[in-house]
């Protein structure tokens, strides 16, 4: 019996271990860098470094960019975060320092330290649009994929023209400190006096509203005077007529 899905199977299988947007998308990225920064060196010179950049990213990226997908489809996103940010970089880039000195490339620091900031920039950018379902080997067109980035994209910035505050109208903490400390606190009068306030955590105010334990009673502030200010705790004893306040204030000392 001749099976039905076999080109689909090892489709899958191809694309478990190889990611073939990743591998373009990554060497069409950092070819034209090698080429710049080793222009020069001269042409040939330069013109080899990002054959050879181009090369090792089509071979390694989708190697890389399938592990980035794994890491983007595990629960644990924080920890998925940080594993591909600094597993995948450190040995992409080990691998990259090889190929180009057994090659010969001229600059290769400067050119690998431009690549590492690349990685920096798109490992985590790449993370987040994976998790959306983009640029997953597999799916949808690359096409598809760029349509849908674009989309997003004119989507963020239409958010952040409809609401002008956004992040950058966000004040920093400095910002809030200084205005605190502008603030003018005046002292309470003289004649300002505190009730008893002490209360028993393990009796039940009869007032509705108060957890059923009872250990957050209810205080009020009533004025008596013009000039005296006086704190009460909720009554517990005595029942007070329907419509009345069931908070009982202390008597006044003025």
């Amino acid at each position: 019996m001749v099976p039905v899905t076999t080109g689909a199977a090892a489709r899958r299988r191809v694309c478990a271990v190889w990611n073939w947007k990743a591998a373009l998308v990554s060497a069409t990225m950092r070819a034209p860098v090698f080429f710049t920064v080793n222009l020069p060196a001269g042409f040939d010179a330069a013109a080899a470094a990002c054959l050879t950049e181009f090369l090792y990213r089509i071979c390694s990226a989708g190697f890389y960019g399938a592990l980035t997908t794994y890491f983007a489809r595990r629960r644990a996103q924080r920890a998925a975060t940080l594993q591909a940010i600094v597993v995948l970089p450190a040995l992409a880039h080990s691998v990259e320092y090889v190929v180009h000195r057994v090659a010969g490339t001229p600059f290769i620091a400067t050119a690998i330290g431009v690549s590492i900031v690349i990685s920096m920039t798109t490992t985590r950018f790449s993370l987040a649009m994976m998790r959306r379902g983009l640029f997953v080997a597999g799916g949808q067109s690359l096409a598809a994929d760029l349509r849908e980035l674009v989309l997003l994209i004119v989507g963020a910035v239409r958010r952040e023209h409809a609401h002008p505050g956004g992040v950058a109208a966000r004040r920093s903490m400095s910002q809030v400190a200084e205005e605190f400390s502008s603030l003018e606190f005046r002292p309470p009068p003289s004649n300002f006096r505190l009730g008893s306030l002490r209360y028993s955590a393990g009796s039940r105010p009869h007032s509705k509203g108060t957890p059923a334990d009872g250990r957050i009673p209810r205080w009020t502030v009533t004025r008596c005077s013009s000039s005296c200010v006086e704190i009460g705790r909720p009554s517990r004893r005595r029942r007070l007529a329907p419509g009345t306040d069931s908070r009982r204030v202390a008597r006044p000392t003025c």
